[in-house]
């Protein structure tokens, strides 16, 4: 009787392993898999948020398609606390690797704004108002 439930233990050990790889190798296969965005998105992340908020921000604005899989990533990467506040481009079809190394490196969007010299604080801040992309007071 001992035998067969050593027999039953390890098929079970040997089933959980190869649904643990099967597991592994979609996660791989999704976080390196072209990303669902049809074209360029622009996307801001706010300072303090951490690896699970960013994913659910990448995943309601339509740059990745599963959160989970993107923070499990990201942790495998080692790479949480690598990651900036920002205001960022993705380009169409971006994976979860590009995006979460764009994340990391900071190269985030980079707006330049001239006022002419002698503009009163009034036309200034009109110009500032009117300018695209631009948030906050």
């Amino acid at each position: 009787m001992a035998g067969r439930a050593l027999k039953t233990l390890t098929w079970l050990v040997v089933i959980a392993l190869i649904a643990l790889a099967g597991l592994f190798g979609w996660g791989y296969r999704t976080f390196n898999a072209p990303g669902p965005l049809d074209e360029e998105a622009t996307l801001v992340l706010q300072r303090g948020e951490g690896v699970l908020d960013i994913a659910r921000s990448l995943a309601g604005a339509g740059v990745i398609d599963d959160a989970r899989v993107f923070a499990i990533g990201v942790r495998l990467h080692r790479a949480e606390r690598s990651l900036k506040a920002g205001e960022y481009r993705f380009p169409a079809q971006a994976s979860m690797l590009q995006v979460m190394q764009a994340l990391a490196s900071g190269d985030t969007v980079v707006r330049r704004l001239t006022l002419a010299e002698g503009l009163t604080t009034q036309e200034a801040l009109r110009v500032i108002e009117a300018t695209d992309g631009l948030q906050g007071e």
